[in-house]
């Protein structure tokens, strides 16, 4: 009988560490679970910086210098295009400026004539302007506020182009 009653006691025995065995393992499943609650949380951050984990800085650094050289001469020109364009606009402003001052003067004088001014023809006046004549001015004025916003756009570029340049 000692032989049976070792049996038992080996058996409560293995009883005894399986049920050890099983509440560590629900201490580690609920360990587990707890770790793994946040999975998909965590994978989608892991996805986001996944594609930045394996630029390195130099690459990006490189790229970053080789678009600025690959962008600077067309920048250059647009800059130089915009500043001719400016400067012609600027003449025109100034010559429409003079010819309107001397269109003031012409008549706002008593009617005296000069010789050089005898030999030019006088313009005949007109009562009101003609369809003609208002077409042509409302195409200058159109193209005038085209050439001014044109003008603030490629300012604005200007400014930010000075604003990243203190930036770099």
């Amino acid at each position: 009988m000692s032989s049976g009653g070792q049996f038992l006691d080996l058996l409560s025995e293995c009883v005894r560490v399986t049920e050890s065995c099983v509440a560590h393992e629900k201490t580690s499943i609920q360990i587990l679970q707890s770790a793994v609650s946040d999975f998909p949380r965590l994978s989608h951050v892991m996805e986001n910086s996944r594609r930045y984990l394996f630029v390195p800085e130099p690459f990006v650094e490189a790229q970053k210098q080789r678009l600025a050289n690959e962008m600077e001469p067309q920048i250059d020109e647009l800059i130089s295009r915009a500043e001719r364009g400016l400067a012609v606009w600027e003449r025109r402003e100034v010559l429409k400026k003079r010819k309107l001052a001397q269109i003031a003067s012409n008549s706002s004088s008593s009617g005296a004539t000069s010789s050089s001014k005898s030999s030019q023809p006088k313009p005949k006046p007109r009562s009101r302007p003609t369809a003609a004549d208002e077409r042509k001015l409302a195409m200058i004025k159109g193209k005038a506020e085209r050439l001014a916003s044109e003008v603030e756009e490629l300012e604005k570029e200007l400014t930010a182009l000075d604003r990243n340049d203190r930036w770099d």
